[in-house]
């Protein structure tokens, strides 16, 4: 799987991106820049991403989510310790991973969302994740 990482936080994001690659996902970034992330996923379409709502640029994850939800309808999750602008966004965006999280866990978290889409049964949602669609499982508070 492709996945895109738009986070400021450089070590969250190198070690974000090093648990992706370990599992066999090629990473896109990670980049802490809104414009730089868009180029990345013009260069190669995403099939997930990952993104931090404010940005070290002051760029706008949700100005990212949207431009990818309407140019690509990737899926997309919101890796932020703002809860309440990402609920504002649940038309493009699939849930929450909520700051602070353990790296290792993001993993998971893609296997999961991944087994959600295909239609498998699934547990709870793994600890941060929040998913925003009500037709999905709970969201883990």
């Amino acid at each position: 799987m492709v996945i895109l990482i738009a986070e400021d936080d450089g070590l969250t994001a190198l070690a974000v991106e090093m648990a992706l690659r370990k599992e066999g996902h090629d990473v896109l970034g990670p980049t802490g820049v809104a414009e730089e992330a868009l180029r990345l996923a013009e260069a190669r379409t995403p099939d997930l991403a990952l993104v931090d709502i404010e940005l070290a640029d002051g760029g706008d994850g949700t100005e990212i989510a949207r431009h990818l939800h309407r140019r690509y309808e990737i899926p997309l999750l919101f890796t932020s310790a703002c809860a309440e602008r990402a609920r504002a966004h649940v038309d493009v965006a699939m849930g929450l991973l909520r700051k602070p999280y353990d790296p290792e866990l993001v993993p998971r978290v893609i296997a999961f969302l991944t087994r959600l889409a295909e239609g498998e049964p699934v547990d709870a949602a793994p600890r941060p994740l929040e998913l925003f669609d009500p037709r999905r499982s709970t969201a883990s508070a």
